[in-house]
This record gives C-alpha cells, sequence and structure tokens, in this order.
C-alpha cells in the first residue's frame, strides 16, 4: 500500500528547507520501495510554492516519484 505524503514533507524538499529538507528526503526514501501519494487537497495546498503552476507542480512531484493518483 502506497504512503501518503504530507503538504509540509512536500514543501520541505521542494523549497529545501535546511532543518527539514535532510529527514524529510531520507523518510521518503525510506518509503519509496511501497510507493508515494499525495492527495487532492495537499496538492492543492503546494500550488502557491509553485506560483499556482499546477503542471510544475505535477511535474515536480513525479520528479520524486510522488504520485498524484492511486
Amino acid at each position: 500500500m502506497a504512503w501518503v505524503v504530507d503538504t509540509s514533507v512536500v514543501l520541505d524538499i521542494h523549497i529545501g528547507d535546511p532543518a527539514f529538507e535532510p529527514a524529510s528526503t531520507a523518510c521518503l526514501q525510506s518509503r519509496l520501495p511501497d510507493g508515494l501519494v499525495i492527495c487532492p487537497i495537499s496538492f492543492v495546498e503546494v500550488g502557491p510554492s509553485f506560483g499556482g503552476d499546477f503542471r510544475a507542480a505535477s511535474e515536480f512531484l513525479q520528479s520524486v516519484s510522488i504520485s498524484t493518483s492511486e
């Protein structure tokens, strides 16, 4: 079963937060074999960090192996 990724974890990685990005990345990497997914509400919540460009958000999520559908 896939793991649901929280908005804050996505933002840690996207923004490159120096305090939390390393731990967030390590956490996702350890769960990658089971699959990663983001729920629709979290997808909308990360939108502002991509300037409202949901295509850019989708491409970023795909690049870090987080699915937008389960």
